[in-house]
């Protein structure tokens, strides 16, 4: 099984910081890739004015270029809000190893997720 790194979040807009921290993530922990997964809609943001698929596409023109990097669409495909909890039950329930990379901002107010 590779050992891959969850990177959740809006991505609105996705910047080259997402790509650059989610690199050295993988390097640091000895992780094979990592998973980009945008969020629907988070419960600790507003409405964003870019649609999920504005997002998604602004997503895979940044990591176009980046072979160790796969988006996942779990939660866009879900909708609503998006609650990591859910979306870490489905992936165990398949059978996937789950480590989480959470930005800075998140890290934050983590204790409300």
């Amino acid at each position: 099984m590779s050992d891959m790194l969850l990177f959740g979040g809006t991505f609105n807009p996705p910047t080259l910081a997402h790509v650059e921290f989610a690199k050295s993530a993988m390097g640091f922990t000895g992780a094979t890739g990592v998973v980009f997964m945008p969020a629907f809609q988070s419960p600790l943001k507003n409405k964003t004015i870019t649609t999920p698929k504005q997002r998604l596409e602004m997503l895979r023109l940044a990591l176009q270029n980046e072979s160790w990097a796969t988006i996942s669409t779990i939660e866009l495909d879900r909708g609503g809000t998006s609650f990591t909890i859910d979306t870490i039950e489905t992936l165990i329930n398949y059978g996937m190893r789950v480590r989480l990379l959470i930005g800075a901002d998140q890290w934050a107010q983590f204790d409300k997720w």
